[in-house]
């Protein structure tokens, strides 16, 4: 599409989009109007999820504990 356009991916038997990247690169996954670079609308299922420089040393791993709580971890969860 032209320049200033959204890009938009929608189920074959549907018009409601599944995928949506905004203008300005941000990009909704069940919405159609991502605040920030990625925003989901949705349960999101990761086998492992790294954060790089999230304090600004090395690699950092957001992990869940027993009780479903986040938490920051230095080695891979």
């Amino acid at each position: 599409g032209a320049v200033g356009d959204d890009f938009k991916i929608a189920l074959n038997d549907s018009t409601t989009d599944v995928l949506y990247i905004d203008q300005d690169g941000n990009v909704g996954i069940g919405t159609t109007t991502p605040a920030t670079a990625l925003q989901v609308n949705g349960n999101i299922t990761t086998a492992n999820m790294t954060i790089t420089n999230l304090t600004g040393v090395g690699n950092d791993y957001v992990c869940v504990n027993t009780n479903g709580v986040l938490f920051r971890s230095d080695t891979a969860c």
